[in-house]
C-alpha cells in the first residue's frame, strides 16, 4: 500500500513522456516488487524511467519508477502472423531472434527481423540457428485470415439449432482459431502424402485441449445401419461416423492420449476401432501457457506419432490397407468426455502441416566448444568446422574432415547451426541483469535500457545495439530487481 501511495506522489511530478498521446494504451497488469499489483492501460515509458499506467482509480495517468516494477503483463489476444523460410537465431544469453539472413560475414550477422526490422549481432554472440521448414516442404500453414475455407460440422441437426453464429463452438479469427468448448467439429482440406506431420500450438484458459480430426473423408452413406448389439452401448461414441465420415479421432487427455477409428463397414454399419499407444505415459499441460503439439503419420509403415512440446507421447501401430480412414480433412472438435464449462476457451494457433521424411528419431545436434557443427535437414548427417560465411542463401564451411576444399551448402538443405561454444562463459550475461521483452512470436529479448515513442518500444541491447519494437507485439516485459530498494 505504501508503494501504491508513493507511486500516487508521482503525479504531481512533471515528467517527459515519450509515448504518442493519441495511443490509448494496451491492457495489461502492473506487478511490484513488494507483490502488489494495479491493472489498467498501460501507455508507455518516459526517458526518465517512468512507466504510465491510465487506471480506473486516478483521473490522470499513474507514473510509476520502473526500479519498483517487476513485471508488466499484456492482455493481448493478438497472433502474429506465421512465417514462412525464416530462421531462429538464439543468443548466447537466451535471446531469440526470428528473421531472415541477410548475410553472415566479417563476423557479424546481418538479420531481417519481423518485429525489429534489419540489425546486426556479432557472430561471438550466437549460440545456434534454426532454420524453419522451406516454401517446399508445407502443405497448409495458417490460419492467416478469417476467409479460409474451414467447415463447421455438427453431429445432428439439433445440436446445430442450437448456437447462434455470434455462440459458434469454433471462431476463425486472423492467425487463430477460438474454441469455446461446445459441441461441434472444425476441419480444413489439404492434400497428404504417405509421410507428413501436422504441429500446432494450443492455448488454453483451463486445462483441456480438444480433440484432434485425421484423415477425414466426410463420405456417408446414403442408408447408415444400426451398429451390432454388441456395440449399442457405444452408440454415444460411433455416431461421430455419421458426421465426419471415415476419420481417426486424437483425444488429448493428459493422463494417456487415444487414438480411435470411426466410420463404415462395407456393409455401411457403423465401424470403431481402439489402437493401443505403445508408450503409455502421460504429459503434462499447463493451462497457462501454450502447448506445442505434434503429429507425424507414415501411411507406409503403419504408424502415427504423437510429440507434446518435442517429446514423443504415443505411438500407434495402424493397418492403413484395412482401415478406411484416407481422406483430406483435418480438424478438430470437443473432447469426448471433456466436463469443461461452456467458458473455456482454447486458442489454436501456428498450424503447419508438411511433408515428413520419415525418419522417427533423428541425430541429435553435438555442441563442441571448438568448432560449428552444421545437422542437414535429412535428419541423419552432420558437417563440423569454422562457419565462413552465410551469403546468398549459401552456407560456406571450412570441413574439419576435408580441410584441403571448403564446403558450400545451400540453406534448404540445413535443418540447424550450433557455434562453437568456447567463449560461452565470457559472452554471456545474466537475464537477471537485464530487462527482459516477451513478444507474440518466439522472440525475446533482453535489454539494458527502453523508453517508448510512438506506439514503439526502444531497446538498447549490448548484444544487437538499438532497435524498436511495436507496443502490439509485446506480451509482458520482466525487470530486474533492484539492490537499491
Amino acid at each position: 500500500m505504501k508503494l501504491f501511495q508513493k507511486s500516487l506522489l508521482c503525479l504531481c511530478t512533471s515528467t517527459l513522456c515519450l509515448y504518442s498521446k493519441s495511443f490509448a494504451g494496451q491492457p495489461a497488469k502492473i506487478t511490484f516488487h513488494n507483490d502488489d499489483s494495479l491493472r489498467g492501460s498501460f501507455t508507455g515509458i518516459t526517458e526518465k524511467n517512468k512507466a504510465v499506467l491510465n487506471s480506473e482509480f486516478s483521473a490522470e495517468p499513474i507514473h510509476f519508477d520502473v526500479s519498483q516494477v517487476s513485471n508488466i503483463v499484456f492482455y493481448n489476444t493478438n497472433f502474429k502472423v506465421p512465417s514462412k523460410s525464416i530462421s531462429r537465431i538464439s543468443l548466447l544469453n537466451n535471446d531469440i531472434i526470428e528473421g531472415h539472413i541477410i548475410e553472415l560475414a566479417d563476423s557479424s550477422l546481418k538479420l531481417k527481423s519481423p518485429n525489429l526490422g534489419d540489425i546486426t549481432i556479432p557472430k561471438k554472440y550466437i549460440l545456434e540457428i534454426d532454420n524453419k521448414i522451406s516454401d517446399k516442404e508445407i502443405i497448409y500453414q495458417g490460419p492467416n485470415k478469417k476467409k479460409e475455407d474451414w467447415k463447421l460440422l455438427f453431429s445432428s441437426p439439433k445440436i446445430a439449432g442450437k448456437y447462434k453464429e455470434a455462440k459458434a463452438p469454433w471462431i476463425l479469427n486472423d492467425y487463430n482459431i477460438t474454441h469455446n468448448s461446445l459441441e461441434g467439429a472444425f476441419l480444413t482440406k489439404a492434400s497428404y502424402p504417405d509421410k507428413f506431420s501436422a504441429t500446432f500450438n494450443i492455448k488454453n484458459t483451463q486445462p483441456y485441449a480438444p480433440a484432434i480430426i485425421l484423415m477425414a473423408d466426410l463420405n456417408i452413406p446414403k442408408e447408415i445401419k444400426q451398429p451390432e448389439n454388441k456395440l449399442k452401448r457405444m452408440t454415444g461414441r460411433i455416431h461421430h461416423g455419421k458426421y465426419l465420415g471415415n476419420s481417426f479421432v486424437m483425444g488429448l487427455s493428459a493422463n494417456t492420449p487415444r487414438l480411435t477409428y470411426y466410420g463404415f463397414n462395407d456393409d455401411h454399419s457403423l465401424a470403431l476401432k481402439s489402437f493401443e499407444n505403445d508408450i503409455p505415459r502421460g504429459f503434462n499441460r499447463s493451462s497457462t501457457t501454450s502447448t506445442n503439439y505434434e503429429i507425424k503419420v507414415d501411411k507406409t509403415k503403419g504408424i502415427i506419432l504423437l510429440f507434446v512440446n518435442n517429446k514423443i507421447s504415443a505411438r500407434w501401430k495402424v493397418d492403413f490397407n484395412s482401415i478406411k480412414a484416407k481422406g483430406s480433412y483435418l480438424g478438430f472438435k470437443k473432447a469426448q468426455y471433456s466436463r469443461s464449462s461452456n467458458t473455456t476457451q482454447v486458442f489454436i494457433s501456428d498450424i503447419t502441416i508438411k511433408t515428413w521424411n520419415g525418419i522417427i528419431h533423428p541425430a541429435s545436434p553435438v555442441s563442441s566448444t571448438e568448432r560449428d557443427v552444421i545437422l542437414l535437414k535429412n535428419d541423419t548427417d552432420r558437417i563440423s568446422g569454422e562457419i565462413i560465411s552465410i551469403v546468398n542463401d549459401k552456407v560456406k564451411i571450412k570441413s574439419t574432415s576435408s580441410k584441403s576444399n571448403n564446403l558450400t551448402i545451400h540453406v534448404d538443405q540445413v535443418k540447424q547451426i550450433i557455434f562453437s561454444s568456447q567463449d560461452e562463459k565470457q559472452n554471456t550475461t545474466s537475464l537477471n541483469e537485464n530487462i527482459v521483452i516477451n513478444t507474440l512470436g518466439p522472440d525475446r529479448y533482453s535489454a539494458k535500457s527502453l523508453q517508448s515513442k510512438d506506439k514503439k518500444l526502444e531497446i538498447t541491447s549490448e548484444k544487437f545495439g538499438n532497435a524498436s519494437i511495436e507496443m502490439k507485439n509485446i506480451t509482458s516485459i520482466k525487470f530486474p530487481h533492484s539492490d537499491n530498494e
